[in-house]
């Protein structure tokens, strides 16, 4: 039901990466995110470029990098597109400017880099630490009763929704694609193109009565199955907590 694959870490579990603790690592991941919205487009290549080379490093290869980049280009070309013609501190609105294209690239680098950094610390940090880490975060909660035992369930749900839609996503459009078969002999190629383009709206109907189905069988085959109580990782060692405070801040300086 829920891919375990997912959750795997992909890199050696030996590695100076992975032996972080996970407290230190969602707040890097935190901090990384502020990073990237919060620099100077100058800084931006050594922002993107610091978790690719983690990645890579880690047995990722480039070129499965750029795969997985490639379904969000539409996404891309639409961003670019609005901001050369909407940045109107450097033209009307409405009319092309080299402004307007380099505050989308700008864009899109902030965008990319707060991806990179997400990809890096799931990459490094089993579905086990990452429940390790909010739990330690969350102590103090356990006062006002919030209930860490069942965070593991809940993410171990959450995160295995995400590939199953997509999953199912991609069954429905290939089912579609291969009914309207290719285009006919004499027809219009800009109509059937056109209904292509308008197939990923379709989708949402069936989506989500797919959603609601694994909804109710996920009811029933988790009643009862309560994890064990998460493993403690521990105080926080003062190296990686001194990184956390003058990385906070260097933000806060940059902010003020």
């Amino acid at each position: 039901m829920m891919p375990t694959v997912f959750f795997a870490t992909g890199t050696d579990p030996d590695s100076a990466l992975a032996r972080l603790h996970p407290g230190f690592k969602l707040a890097a991941l935190l901090l990384a995110l502020i990073t990237c919205l919060a620099v100077p487009a100058w800084l931006l290549p050594a922002v993107l470029a610091l978790p690719v080379g983690f990645l890579i490093r880690s047995g990722l290869p480039w070129r499965r990098l750029a795969r997985a980049a490639y379904p969000w280009w539409p996404v891309a070309l639409l961003v670019l597109g609005v901001h050369l013609v909407t940045t109107v501190e450097a033209a009307p609105l409405g009319r092309p400017s080299w402004t307007g294209l380099g505050q989308g690239v700008v864009a899109l680098a902030r965008v990319a880099g707060s991806a990179a950094w997400l990809a890096l610390l799931l990459r490094v940090t089993p579905l086990a630490q990452l429940t390790a880490g909010l739990g330690w975060w969350w102590r103090p909660g356990r006062r006002l009763g919030l209930d860490t035992a069942r965070l593991s369930l809940v993410l171990a749900v959450a995160f295995g929704t995400v590939p199953s839609v997509l999953a199912e996503g991609r069954r429905i459009d290939s089912v579609v694609r291969l009914r309207r078969g290719p285009v006919a002999p004499g027809g219009r190629r800009w109509r059937y193109w056109w209904r292509r383009a308008l197939d990923p709206g379709y989708l949402v109907v069936p989506l989500v009565e797919s959603l609601f189905r694994r909804a109710e069988s996920l009811t029933l085959s988790v009643q009862g199955r309560l994890p064990r109580p998460p493993v403690q990782p521990g105080p926080l060692p003062a190296v990686q907590a001194a990184g956390l405070v003058v990385w906070a801040g260097m933000l806060v300086w940059n902010f003020c």
